[in-house]
């Protein structure tokens, strides 16, 4: 959990309703307030004692043997990554794809290779091969050395198709080549060359409606879509939330070498969130936060979310030392966040593109789409 800030205990109070915390031994660890007042009974009667008449049988014990209660996601996660079978994501836009496939890929037999991101995007028609297959030195203009590519890079690991439904359909059957043979060539080479990767894709697209549409191959499809797992909004699993956050904030931390603290009251602001950009919303807020907070440490002051409309909610005007705001009429309280970080970090290193990606803990390319989107240079 969170260091220093705040205790198992106080997390539990941000809940109205009763909550029990039981271990692995099936003995009760913590309750909150709401759970006292309800039952009628408090916390030095039952911390340290069984969860359930254990001559009975207890219905939590399963749980920590076979995690049957989890249904959902977590569940079907781990079944992916028991399996060598590809695997295809779907869900709205920001709602952890990445993460999702990157914990099959951890969770795998082929977790000691690398985990590798394709982002779909940006595969043109100048791009694609020598992106997946890469190059040999004077290839074509700009080759001055020779190049692996990501299928290269991701032998014996995973290789995660990001937005595939953004892929060309020129390109498609290339992809599909590769993935029934497990053989190609570098762009300019004669070599044949082999890749042995696990595949992971994922798309906020229709792709059953695209493959309808023409607009993508039904074999590729086939080829993907053989293990689908459909990653819900968050604000369907706001209960999520606390642990996303604790994720986040030690990306955060290693990031800036400092470890970052959180308040009760940010995190109930949090919690309190609909989150409509998902885990997105969520790091981009937290990010944000980092860089307003005191002392490292984030109160709830810091956590600026939707429904801002003012320049002055965002930057205090005797501080000249903030960014000014990057086209506020195009765009929404939470994307005039994002241009602003993003223009503060291009200030902080002179526009070093790999340095504000680094900062960010996101690739050049991701950046570079940002960048654009936000028109800054």
């Amino acid at each position: 959990m969170l260091k220093n800030s705040f205790t198992l205990e106080s997390l539990l109070e941000t809940h109205d309703l009763p909550f029990v915390i039981i271990d692995a031994a099936l003995k009760i660890v913590a309750i909150n307030r709401a759970c006292e007042t309800q039952l009628g009974i408090s916390r030095e009667q039952v911390i340290g004692k069984p969860c359930c008449d254990q001559k009975n049988g207890c219905r939590h014990q399963r749980l920590f043997q076979k995690l049957e209660p989890y249904s959902g996601v977590l569940t079907k996660l781990q079944q992916a990554a028991a399996t060598p079978a590809p695997v295809f994501l779907t869900g709205e836009t920001g709602t952890g794809k990445e993460l999702a496939a990157e914990f099959i890929h951890r969770q795998s037999k082929l977790a000691s290779g690398e985990f590798v991101i394709v982002d779909c995007t940006i595969l043109g028609e100048n791009l694609f091969e020598s992106e997946l297959f890469g190059h040999e030195k004077g290839s074509f203009t700009g080759a001055t050395t020779s190049k692996k590519g990501l299928f290269e890079l991701a032998n014996n690991g995973t290789l995660f198709l990001d937005e595939i439904g953004e892929l060309p359909i020129s390109q498609q059957p290339k992809l599909l080549r590769v993935l029934e043979s497990g053989k190609f060539r570098h762009v300019g080479g004669t070599a044949i060359l082999s890749s042995n990767v696990r595949i992971v894709s994922a798309t906020n697209k229709n792709i059953a409606d695209m493959v309808k549409a023409g607009s993508f191959r039904a074999d590729l499809f086939y080829r993907l879509y053989v293990f689908p797992i459909e990653i819900p909004p968050l604000r369907d699993r706001r209960q999520d939330v606390p642990v996303l956050v604790d994720y986040l904030l030690q990306q955060l931390s290693l990031r800036d070498s400092y470890p970052y603290t959180l308040t009760k009251e940010a995190l109930m602001k949090l919690m309190s969130h609909l989150w409509p950009g998902n885990i997105r919303e969520l790091r981009n807020c937290l990010q944000l936060a980092t860089g307003l907070c005191d002392n490292k440490k984030i109160e709830e002051k810091d956590i600026i979310i939707r429904g801002i409309s003012r320049t002055s909610d965002l930057w205090p005007t005797e501080n000249p030392e903030r960014p000014s705001l990057v086209q506020p009429h195009l765009m929404d309280s939470l994307e005039q966040i994002e241009a602003n970080f993003l223009n503060s970090l291009i200030n902080k290193y002179n526009g070093n593109r790999k340095l504000i990606a680094t900062e960010m803990n996101i690739s050049e390319r991701t950046l570079y789409r940002k960048l654009n989107r936000f028109n800054l240079n």
